[in-house]
């Protein structure tokens, strides 16, 4: 068994993104993901920093529709109960290639890269997770980052390059 409790290797989830005029748009994002660990990379092909985070919605949300409600969170808007924060690839920066390694789990995930002015205008992407390994973790990283209220505790963490490990206590966000 591999260390952090699954067996299984991640499966790959290889996206590239690419500018076109004032906009952005993924290749490689497949229709379905068996659920289970994935290893999520993001090749950014653009000439600005580009990301894809991922949300899982309940019933039918489009990209569109999750874009707005995100927006109106950062006027202090309420966060619906169908929209859930998933991960993803953070930032990466251009000609380069990001990788997260993270359990998905059964539901409708769409992928988004809200770091331009205009995130309508960001990349977007949609696919299903079904079956799969249910409940699998991530493999034991040397370093961990816990993140709490204003604070950030690490251990393991070493000058230079490190895998890491993030941990954050999930709490329902309300406004």
């Amino acid at each position: 068994m591999r260390p952090g409790g699954s067996s299984a290797e991640p499966k790959p989830l290889n996206l590239e993104l690419t500018e076109s005029g004032d906009g952005a748009s993924y290749s490689g994002a497949p229709r379905e993901v068996p659920a289970g660990l994935a290893r999520i990379s993001l090749k950014n092909g653009g000439k600005a920093p580009h990301e894809a985070q991922l949300v899982r919605v309940d019933g039918e949300h489009s990209p569109q529709e999750v874009v707005q409600v995100i927006g109106g969170t950062e006027q202090g808007g309420p966060i619906p109960e169908w929209l859930h924060a998933a991960g993803g690839v953070s930032i990466a920066p251009p000609g380069q290639t990001a990788t997260a390694v993270q359990p998905l789990e059964e539901g409708t995930y769409h992928i988004l890269d809200l770091q331009g002015q205009d995130p309508s205008k960001g990349a977007q992407a949609t696919f299903e997770v079904t079956g799969g390994e249910a409940g699998a973790e991530p493999p034991d990283a040397p370093a961990t980052v816990t993140a709490s209220e204003y604070e950030f505790q690490t251990s393991g963490l070493k000058s230079g390059q490190n895998g890491s490990a993030s941990r954050t206590p999930v709490r329902r966000l309300t406004t």
